[in-house]
């Protein structure tokens, strides 16, 4: 896992707000059909991939290698994404994301920060897959097969939480993107 300090800098650079939506259709990223994942200084401890899709099933992917961590955030554009509460970014390293099957549309957001990020969903029924800057990628984790197995290591942005969403002691909390 990430050390705190790492993971609060990677989460402050993937958290500021969108200020414009520039809609801009990257081409089509297609799905892999290799499963060899290159070799990292860092071992995979997984006992195996965790597999994920989107809610047509169109859309399917696994994660090849340990995620860094698991961010929750509370901010107005979250909540607008994902239709609740909050939203949920599992940070994954590099090579982690392998697209198995189907074709995901993109489009990119630029932040306060001026900073662009891609936004990857499905283009069938418009699930959110991942998020992705200069910084690394985020998978919405609401998107994995299993999410049993999630435990978040912050919160962001919890002056916007709901007033009924209870973050439990020991949880990193931040009243604004960190």
């Amino acid at each position: 896992m990430l050390q705190a300090a790492e993971f609060g800098q990677w989460q402050r650079q993937r958290s500021a707000p969108s200020a414009v939506l520039k809609i801009a259709l990257r081409p089509p990223q297609k799905a892999s059909k290799s499963t060899k994942t290159k070799k990292s200084a860092r071992p995979l401890t997984m006992t195996e991939p965790k597999r994920g899709g989107c809610q047509c099933g169109q859309i399917k992917y696994e994660l090849r290698r340990e995620p860094l961590g698991l961010a929750v955030c509370h901010c107005k554009e979250c909540q607008r994404q994902s239709g609740s509460a909050f939203s949920m970014s599992l940070a994954v390293p590099g090579g982690a994301f392998q697209l198995r099957s189907g074709v995901l549309k993109t489009f990119e957001v630029m932040c306060d920060s001026g900073r662009i990020k891609t936004c990857a969903f499905c283009p069938e029924c418009g699930t959110r897959i991942y998020h992705e800057t200069e910084n690394g990628m985020s998978v919405k984790a609401g998107t994995l097969d299993d999410t049993s197995w999630l435990k978040p290591d912050s919160h962001y942005w919890t002056m916007r939480k709901q007033s009924w969403v209870v973050i439990p002691d020991g949880v990193s909390q931040f009243t604004d993107d960190g």
